[in-house]
Formats: C-alpha cells, sequence, structure tokens
C-alpha cells in the first residue's frame, strides 16, 4: 500500500463485527499500521441499513482509503465505491471483484478456479487412499494476486508507480 499510496496516514477498516475474521484481522493490522505510521479508523456495519452510515462516518473522519474486508462491503460493492467516490477517497479490497466495482487495488489469496479444482482433486485423492481427513493438515494459501485498477487511479488522481503496475497479475484500464 505504500508504495501506491505513500502518503496514506489515516485508513478506515470498514467491517462486520459479527464475521469471525474481522477481530483477528484488527489485531494483526494493528501492529503493521503502527510500524509504518498509519492510523486505522474502524466503522462498523453488520446489515444494509448500517452501510451507508459507516461508511460516511470514515469519509467523515478524514481517511485517506477505505479497506473493506467483509462479506456486506463485498455484496454491497457499487454503493461502496459510488460512496466513496463521492468522498474522494480509494477503496482497498481484498477481491478481484472489488476491483472490478471501481476499488483502486486488491491483493489476495488466488481464487482460480483451476487452482482450486486441482488442489480439491489432490485431498480428494488422499482420501481415496485411505487418508483420514482430520488427519490432512490445513493448507495456508501460497498464491496471491494483485489487481490494479487504472482507471479508478486515474479518476482519484492517483499515479501508480510502473514498478507496482510490473507486479500486477492484472491491470484494469
Amino acid at each position: 500500500m505504500r508504495e501506491i499510496l505513500p502518503g496514506a496516514k489515516r485508513v478506515g477498516l470498514l467491517g462486520d463485527p459479527f464475521e469471525s475474521h474481522f477481530e483477528s484481522e484488527r489485531n494483526a493490522l494493528a501492529p503493521v499500521a503502527l510500524a509504518l505510521g498509519i492510523a486505522i479508523i474502524i466503522a462498523e456495519a453488520s446489515n444494509p441499513l448500517e452501510f451507508d452510515a459507516a461508511v460516511s462516518k470514515l469519509i467523515g473522519q478524514n481517511i485517506d482509503a477505505i479497506y473493506a474486508n467483509s462479506s456486506l462491503a463485498l455484496n454491497l460493492r457499487t454503493r461502496l465505491i459510488e460512496l466513496a467516490n463521492r468522498g474522494h477517497v480509494p477503496v482497498i479490497g481484498v477481491r478481484a471483484l472489488m476491483v472490478e466495482a471501481g476499488a483502486l487495488f486488491a491483493y489476495s489469496t488466488s481464487l482460480a478456479l483451476a487452482d482450486q479444482l486441482r488442489r480439491s482433486a489432490q485431498l480428494v485423492d488422499k482420501i481415496l487412499k485411505g487418508a483420514k481427513p482430520a488427519d490432512i493438515p490445513v493448507e495456508q494459501p501460497t498464491k496471491f494476486e494483485l489487481v490494479i485498477n487504472l482507471k479508478a487511479a486515474r479518476a482519484l488522481g492517483i499515479t501508480i508507480p510502473q514498478s507496482v503496475l510490473l507486479r500486477a497479475d492484472e491491470v484494469i484500464q
């Protein structure tokens, strides 16, 4: 994020307090943000009725970007982008779907169907050869993707460095 938004000092975290990963994500972001000199501003929305107010709260606190990683934000991504654009605030997502809707960028584990099917087949093969499902270790993601939306960057007056564009898995023009 530092390379794309080098002047960012305040980042809004838009989350759903009822999603299991929200608290752990807050805790994981805190030391990283502190080390980078970034304040994390929290806004919670657990249903569509709370969504606009949560986004408006963040924008009203002079944030430099909104980081959204909730199912609600993903489902309401078009509305999120619309509200953020009114406030001239970039959105950072964790799925390419967010970038396709107008978020500035997303960095996340790859959800490529071919990869998922291949890995699923390997796990089924182990089970068919006698492995107990409970004995198969949980796996961590190994493939990540960076998707950048240049159209959104231009609209927000943000220049994406060439070094970042070269590392991107996908660039939306």
